[in-house]
């Protein structure tokens, strides 16, 4: 790739292209073993093409998106994340009131019932609102980080507002009920946290030979480690100051 046609640093790394290459065996393996345990059974080999065909189109989706400009996702992330949101409170709202079964027949044909859940938005088409979620909030809480710079590493101005986000959300898709989706979204969210260079403080009020398995080490040293820790790595750097320029 040449230098002119880079529009972020992060395609030059062997990482970007190692991402996609996972992504793409790991796909291809779960559907070899969708079809191998579907060949016996006509039901499970239905489901075996649903899961090439969708295969099909998520990397038709993923090659778009790869070639789009990161500040267009950074642009749009806030209202695809609040429209997510809004469907999210809806399908808790249901959830809640007729918790036990189907809501009444206005309602039950835009919030089926299906599987012990509301799950599902009709909106012409069955949308799974938490299946977005998985999207939309990771491209929320990557453009918080990035807006956060230093100060996500302090943590009531910068950890607890986002962190506060996924928890939110985690919490209206366990209201459904949906626990595996509000699994992945409390993983998602927090990797992206912690991948940003957010930090979870060690209370003051332990003793400092309690916190640091180095403490009792010279004064120096202590120092010496103490000031690493602090120094920014310069990728860090380097996506502060990229991340600046595209905010002026």
């Amino acid at each position: 790739m040449s230098p002119s046609a880079v529009r972020h640093p992060g395609e030059l790394r062997w990482e970007t292209n190692l991402l996609a290459c996972v992504t793409l065996t790991l796909t291809g393996f779960g559907v070899m073993n969708c079809y191998s345990t579907g060949s016996y059974v006509t039901r499970w080999y239905a489901e075996s093409s649903q899961q090439l065909s969708g295969a099909l189109i998520g990397g038709v989706f993923f090659i778009v998106a790869a070639y789009v400009d990161y500040n267009v996702w950074r642009k749009f992330a806030k209202p695809m994340f609040y429209a997510t949101l809004a469907g999210l409170v809806l399908l808790a709202v249901v959830s809640i009131i007729w918790h036990r079964g189907k809501a009444p027949s206005f309602l039950d044909r835009i919030f089926p019932y299906k599987l012990g859940a509301h799950r599902w938005i009709w909106v012409g088409v069955q949308v799974q609102v938490s299946e977005i979620a998985r999207f939309t909030l990771a491209a929320y809480i990557a453009m918080r980080a990035a807006d956060a710079g230093q100060k996500l590493r302090h943590f009531t101005t910068g950890f607890l507002p986002i962190i506060g986000v996924v928890i939110g959300t985690v919490l209206l898709v366990a209201i459904e009920p949906s626990l595996s989706m509000s699994i992945v979204l409390a993983a998602i969210g927090t990797m992206i946290i912690f991948t940003a260079g957010a930090r979870i403080p060690i209370s003051s009020r332990w003793p400092r030979s309690r916190r640091w398995p180095w403490s009792r080490s010279s004064s120096s040293t202590t120092c010496a480690r103490g000031a690493w820790r602090r120094r920014p790595s310069p990728r860090s750097s380097a996506f502060r100051a990229m991340t600046n320029r595209a905010s002026r």
